[in-house]
């Protein structure tokens, strides 16, 4: 489906932005900087899950590799801002 590759390219794009985003946010003392990026990659997130499943899709390969980089990269967004992340929701 083209739209779902649309929507991952922002969000693949998204994530590829994330070292600028916290080089940024040290260089400018902004902590606000990763909290907007990482609303906006939650947002992002949102988007492209709701366009359907992962698990059983012809793209589930690289539906599991976005979706294992947006954890990572919200982890270690919530971890630079001091706030602990639940194991499991």
């Amino acid at each position: 489906d083209a739209s779902v590759l649309e929507e991952s390219t922002d969000l693949e794009r998204l994530l590829i932005r994330f070292p600028e985003v916290l080089k940024r946010s040290r260089e400018e003392q902004a902590p606000h900087k990763v909290i907007q990026y990482l609303t906006l990659l939650a947002s992002e997130w949102n988007s492209f899950y709701a366009q359907g499943k992962i698990i059983g899709s012809k793209g589930e390969a690289y539906g599991l590799s976005i979706a294992k980089a947006f954890v990572a990269t919200m982890k270690q967004g919530l971890k630079v801002l001091a706030i602990p992340t639940p194991e499991r929701m």
